[in-house]
């Protein structure tokens, strides 16, 4: 005979059975009314349709760009300097001139123009509109330079300023800053001119000026050219950090110098990219560098300068200067072929275009802009 407790534990049984099998017949009849609410559109975007095409492979991973440079790197400062000195081809320098700085319009990215007083002289009496473009122009900031028949050019000379006492060479290189020179004589011509003239007529002093590093004449150069307004000395060889001194002056800051007219058949960006790989390391602590590229109007007409055959010795090259009177009718430079002035040209755009489409990396810039960051 069973006892109590195993026939209540049995009852217990039969009620769990009997719970689990209408458990299971509520779940049977959920899903088939369920099942019927769901329409064959629906089903058929869940599930794909069957086709005859073989399946596809998958495309082809896309090469992606990549941006020069990849990390944290401060940026570079890139001053474009257009040096002009060719005066006894006023035409084509000033057709050149005009090119270049068509290109800086095109990519709005500045550039420094650095005059001759021979060079600007020939471009007031020859292409004056060229003086104005650059006066009016947010683009175009000038500076100053010299060659001969200048007695304080690098190795010309021809007056003998070594010996003159420092105020008689003040004096001397005071004049010839202030009037114009004469080509023939090699002396001042007693008109307005030199970087005065320069200043006068564009309404502000030219920023940077060279020729000052000279032991002979250089600090009193540099003082004249303080008293005239000169802000910076463009002077080579070394690195130069923003907000050094040389002189009277500040010195132009400079890394790296790319001499773009010597690679014709160069490609822009690779060139650049040369010449500051060397200075990556700054770029990862942070350090901001400053690069030069530069032009001469005449590399894009003229295999010399024409200048060369008047004031040195035929076929001296610099070697052996000539003195005064000077004969302007023996000017000669052998044009460049055009493929090769094409090259030039051609390299010059391309680098204004790569330092201008990368403004995370390059801030390109002039003196002008320069000079408002000193203290």
């Amino acid at each position: 005979m069973l006892s109590p407790g195993t026939i209540m534990n049995m009852k217990k049984l039969a009620l769990g059975v009997a719970l689990a099998i209408m458990l299971a017949l509520l779940s049977l009849v959920l899903f088939q009314f369920l099942g019927s609410e769901l329409e064959q559109d629906d089903l058929a975007a869940v599930i794909p349709e069957a086709t005859d095409e073989s399946p596809q492979e998958p495309d082809e991973p896309k090469e992606e760009a990549i941006i020069e440079p990849k990390g944290p790197y401060a940026p570079w400062r890139v001053l474009f300097s257009i040096n002009v000195h060719d005066f006894l081809e006023g035409e084509q320098s000033a057709e050149a001139l005009n090119t270049l700085i068509d290109i800086h319009e095109t990519y709005q990215v500045p550039v420094d123009v650095y005059l001759t007083d021979p060079s600007f002289e020939t471009y007031m009496e020859e292409a004056p509109e060229l003086l104005e473009r650059m006066r009016d122009s947010d683009l175009v900031s000038i500076s100053h330079h010299v060659r001969p028949p200048s007695p304080y050019y690098s190795g010309f000379d021809w007056v003998g300023l070594k010996s003159l006492s420092e105020s008689a060479l003040k004096e001397l290189l005071y004049t010839y800053e202030t009037e114009s020179l004469d080509p023939v004589t090699g002396e001042p011509s007693g008109e307005l001119g030199g970087f005065f003239g320069m200043k006068e007529y564009f309404g502000y002093a030219p920023l940077a000026v060279g020729n000052t590093s000279s032991k002979v004449y250089g600090s009193v150069l540099s003082s004249v050219y303080d008293e005239l307004g000169a802000v910076f000395a463009s002077i080579h060889g070394r690195d130069i950090e923003f907000g050094e001194t040389h002189g009277d002056q500040y010195a132009r800051p400079e890394h790296a110098e790319i001499k773009i007219y010597e690679y014709p058949d160069g490609n822009a960006e690779e060139v650049i990219e040369s010449f500051l790989q060397p200075y990556e390391s700054r770029e990862w602590e942070g350090l901001t560098s400053y690069t030069n590229i530069k032009i001469h109007e005449n590399d894009l007409y003229s295999r010399g300068t024409s200048w060369l055959t008047v004031y040195y010795e035929d076929g001296s090259g610099k070697s052996i200067m000539d003195t005064p009177p000077y004969d302007l009718g023996n000017a000669y430079s052998p044009p460049k072929p055009p493929d090769w002035s094409a090259g030039i040209l051609a390299v010059y755009e391309d680098a204004v275009r790569y330092v201008s489409g990368f403004e995370d990396r390059f801030d390109t810039i002039n003196l002008s802009e320069l000079a408002e960051e000193l203290p």
